[in-house]
């Protein structure tokens, strides 16, 4: 891999480590809502979900279904565990919760 490219994963890798560690807190004042904190959930699962199939060299469509990323990391042979899957129900707080 090229340096720019390496450096590209690496900035990648330290937002959704940002995203994961946020959504873990859960709401931390009163102005950080439920939505907030699935919306970080759901751009750490995507992220990493991306990360797999960047490395496993699978292009993928531009996206923030966790369902059809998990469908092509199934494809690509990698073995998904069931409560990963279930993040495919973080979907809807990627664009829908945030843009009304």
């Amino acid at each position: 891999m090229n340096p720019a490219a390496r450096r590209i994963r690496a900035s990648g890798c330290v937002a959704r480590d940002r995203n994961l560690a946020r959504a873990r807190c859960g709401p931390t004042a009163p102005e950080v809502l439920f939505e907030d904190v699935c919306f970080d959930a759901q751009q750490a699962a995507e992220k990493a979900i991306k990360a797999v199939l960047v490395r496993r060299r699978v292009t993928f469509a531009r996206t923030h279904s966790i369902a059809d990323l998990l469908v092509l990391a199934l494809a690509a042979g990698h073995d998904v565990p069931d409560e990963v899957r279930q993040a495919a129900i973080l979907t809807a707080y990627a664009v829908e919760r945030r843009y009304p």
